[in-house]
């Protein structure tokens, strides 16, 4: 997925057909679309991939049907280009690698794991990939999506989206950001998402990180990431920042800085559960609740409530 903010500056800087948006995975050989941005209008959120190039061909598919503009797809793709598999490995070529019937014509065609739809022009918006769909809450998520939005907000420096079981076993989304300067903040954030998406989408987590662990290939380092970030509830998850702390080194966090937090309900959009209210609102009017226990509290809680006990 690219970075739309950064393909804007380009172009405010370069001016129209000096950008091209080239799409293609190293099964197609080189590139498979392409796209002069010509354009950038103010309520645009993607760069379309474009067109196809001389000699491939796209086609977008959803439950063995070929998709109608504006009805999302897999991303499939075939022509001159396109490798005969994996060397040595017809196991793993099996599934991406297909043929297909076209009209009267059978493709060999290469199953990106892409989705995207067609434009009534005939360029194609990617959404993202099928392993960044997912559902939480009977609500299906693009991470692609929340990612993008993450990344215009302008105090994020690096922004990572993934998503992983509380210690209840539920999804949560978890946002994960390198902050540029100190009005970055968790609270801030939060505030920028849910002005411009539905509660459902809103991180459960908004984590603050001086970088982002790399694997070896470039990629995000999802497992130090999550080592770096134990799974239990945390400042963080009360919309505190780590910079706000008690000053005698604790974590003690008073009931009345928590805004957010209202008697009886869920106190956080897209956050853990009514549980974690209620752990907070028993709590005595200016009581403190010591960071080193929150997390083993709140797990209880939510164990608790996944046999159907009541606290």
């Amino acid at each position: 997925m690219h970075s739309f903010r950064h393909i804007s500056k380009a172009f405010q800087l370069y001016g129209p057909d000096r950008l091209v948006h080239v799409y293609g995975p190293t099964e197609c050989t080189t590139f498979a679309t392409y796209y002069p941005v010509r354009r950038i209008r103010a309520d645009d959120t993607k760069v379309p991939i474009g067109l196809p190039i001389q000699n491939t061909r796209i086609y977008l598919i959803n439950e063995g049907t070929l998709c109608e503009p504006g009805e999302t797809g897999e991303i499939c793709l075939a022509g001159a280009g396109l490798s005969s598999g994996y060397l040595g490995r017809p196991d793993i070529s099996r599934e991406p690698f297909v043929k297909w019937d076209v009209g009267e014509a059978r493709e060999w065609l290469y199953r990106t794991g892409d989705y995207g739809h067609f434009l009534p022009d005939g360029n194609v918006i990617i959404q993202g990939r099928q392993d960044d769909q997912i559902k939480i809450s009977g609500f299906r998520i693009e991470l692609g999506e929340l990612a993008h939005h993450l990344d215009c907000f302008p105090g994020v420096r690096h922004g990572f989206v993934a998503v992983r079981e509380n210690v209840a076993g539920a999804k949560e989304l978890w946002a994960f950001v390198c902050p540029n300067g100190d009005q970055c903040t968790s609270a801030a954030i939060r505030e920028y998402l849910s002005a411009c998406l539905p509660s459902y989408m809103i991180p459960a987590m908004i984590c603050l990180c001086e970088s982002l662990p790399l694997s070896p290939n470039g990629k995000v380092d999802r497992h130090a990431l999550f080592s770096m970030h134990p799974c239990e509830c945390n400042i963080s998850q009360l919309g505190m920042d780590a910079r706000k702390l008690c000053p005698h080194g604790g974590t003690s966090v008073r009931t009345e800085a928590l805004p957010s937090v209202t008697r009886g309900r869920r106190f956080r959009a897209g956050g853990v559960s009514d549980g974690c209210g209620g752990a907070i609102d028993n709590q005595p009017p200016g009581a403190c609740l010591e960071g080193h226990s929150i997390g083993s509290r709140v797990k209880e809680l939510l164990l608790d409530r996944t046999r159907g006990q009541a606290h």
